[in-house]
């Protein structure tokens, strides 16, 4: 009797694990963040076949300070472990739209009070890293980079965003503080070189 009881305690202990890890997300706080000197226009974001529902949006700052997102969306938790997050956007400087996909594992995100933490950041050279940052509980500041990749060029998606400013909110400040050498940077695995 000892032992059967042991083994039930034990399958339960397995099986509220499972259960915690499936409603360990309830909801994701989705940040996109770049640089001010490499602004993109994000043109559409997918993470776990949940897309983000307010794009176009420009993206010129968070990037390189913290929180490394301007404002953040809540939205569902992302479907699947791993799950997918895809991403089209276009260089501001350049005109250049660029594509990328890349895996994130649900074990590797900051869950705090079931919200998961994603930031996508958009870095020159159409490199692009997601973030998963906790909430600081001191004046030390801790980034974890959880996936980075390198965009793939969409040529068909070029456009020059010159003549929209009056169009797209706060693409007039970005396109004045663009840089296109820094934008013209390359990217390596997800690593500016």
């Amino acid at each position: 009797m000892m032992r059967l009881s042991g083994i039930l305690a034990g399958m339960a202990l397995v099986l509220g694990l499972a259960a915690c890890k499936e409603d360990r997300i309830r909801t994701m706080s989705l940040g996109l963040g770049g640089y001010a000197e490499a602004p993109v226009l994000v043109i559409a974001f997918e993470a776990g076949g949940i897309r983000d529902p307010l794009l176009p949006e420009v993206v010129d700052s968070g990037g390189d300070t913290f929180p490394r997102s301007f404002r953040s969306k809540s939205l569902e938790p992302p479907t699947g472990d791993p799950f997918l997050v895809r991403t089209t956007w276009i260089d501001i400087a350049t005109g250049q739209a660029w594509e990328a996909e890349v895996k994130v594992d649900q074990d590797a995100l900051t869950v705090e009070d079931g919200i998961a933490w994603v930031t996508a950041i958009f870095g020159p050279g159409a490199r692009l890293v997601i973030g998963s940052d906790p909430t600081p509980v001191s004046t030390t500041v801790q980034t974890i980079d959880v996936a980075r990749t390198c965009g793939t060029r969409r040529p068909d998606l070029d456009r020059d965003l010159g003549s929209e400013v009056d169009a797209i909110p706060f693409l007039r400040e970005a396109l004045a503080s663009a840089k296109p050498e820094i934008a013209s940077t390359t990217c390596t695995d997800g690593a500016v070189e």
